[in-house]
């Protein structure tokens, strides 16, 4: 496994989500590697390794591992694939939500809601970018879209206001129509798509005007789903590749620098690298170049700075609000056993 950034220390300090690559592939852009690594492992056996240009490698550190690793292949492999598929910025919109919870039907709603979305912003006549069947993706059970700007653009107050009307008349037609019952599958998609938006409008107004409204709105959206799902037939999204992980909603990379944005795990509480008791302290902010603490305690920090290796002989452990999973010094804190709590959102309450 082998991850990199043309950021310097985009890996290490957890600054950024790095390409990953697994080895043996057969993707061009890893050749050098696919021949050079081989030579590694024979040599050192599992390695830590830095190098520049992964495309005309140069090898600037091999530090063999002493202790076991862990990590999560499937997370990996995930972004492997990702890094081969054309498209800068993929998102999980309200739509690919409702998606998650809707098991074996995804490739079927999908079609229904590129068509019916279209439809919609031809009847508004303002112009918009229009997502078809082959922008969305399915990461395990997650499904992304391809971010599309598919809010009309209206430039004009007359314009805003003939689109409010329309909406208006819009919703009323369909509501009634969803009271009636017998709608067909394409109806009840736009009916969805015509609710979502005038909700989305009615955020906008003063809760003690839009409460009931909103309500109102958000059960005829339940109506439609639960329709939706009753008629519309099977046909299940593949996914590109197996994942049990749940994915952060956004997932970019820059294409110009080739490297990843995001796409990390989400958790409000943190991943914990190697366990510890966080919570006896002593706790100690850590500023690069300070001196070592004057008693063993924990580090809270912003990153995983490279130097904080040197201060294992004097601490408790780290707590840190950034970090990689597979970070240089987190494989040394799973080597020296040190404990590691990483991606804490609120790392900074301990010193509190």
């Amino acid at each position: 496994m082998l991850e990199y950034s043309r950021q310097p220390g985009g890996v290490t300090g957890g600054r950024l989500s790095p390409f990953v690559a697994i080895f043996p592939n057969d993707i061009p852009r890893y050749a050098a590697l696919t021949r050079d690594l081989p030579l590694l492992w024979r040599t050192f056996g599992a390695c830590d390794v830095e190098l520049l240009r992964p495309e005309d490698p140069v090898f600037v550190q091999v530090r063999p591992f002493t202790g076991a690793l862990c990590g999560d292949e499937a997370m990996l492999r995930a972004k492997m694939v990702l890094q081969e598929i054309e498209g800068e910025r993929w998102v999980q919109n309200e739509f690919c939500a409702d998606l998650l919870e809707s098991p074996w039907v995804e490739y079927a709603l999908i079609e229904l809601y590129c068509e019916e979305l279209a439809r919609v912003l031809r009847d508004i006549g303002a112009p918009a970018e229009q997502p078809l069947p082959s922008d969305f993706i399915k990461i395990g059970r997650q499904v992304f879209m391809r971010d599309r700007d598919i809010t009309p653009q209206l430039s004009h107050p007359s314009q805003v206001m003939r689109v409010g009307y329309w909406m208006f008349q819009e919703y009323t037609r369909l509501a009634t129509s969803l009271r009636q019952g017998g709608m067909i599958a394409g109806e009840l998609m736009r009916a969805a798509i015509i609710f979502r938006t005038y909700y989305d409008l009615l955020e906008r107004l003063p809760a003690w005007m839009s409460t009931r409204k909103r309500a109102r709105v958000f059960d005829l959206r339940q109506q439609c789903r639960q329709q939706l799902l009753a008629i519309v037939s099977p046909a299940p999204l593949p996914p590109l590749v197996t994942l049990t992980n749940r994915l952060q909603p956004l997932i970019e990379k820059d294409q110009a620098s080739l490297r990843w944005i995001s796409m990390d795990y989400v958790s409000e509480q943190g991943v914990v690298i190697v366990p510890g008791d966080f919570a006896q302290g002593p706790w100690q902010a850590y500023l690069p170049d300070a001196p070592p603490p004057a008693q063993p305690c924990f580090l809270v920090t912003d990153e995983l700075y490279p130097e904080i290796y040197t201060l294992f002989p004097y601490i408790k452990g780290i707590i840190c609000h950034g970090g990689g999973i597979h970070s240089h010094l987190a494989l040394l804190a799973r080597e020296w056993g040190m404990p590691l709590w990483i991606q804490l959102p609120d790392a900074q309450r301990f010193l509190q």
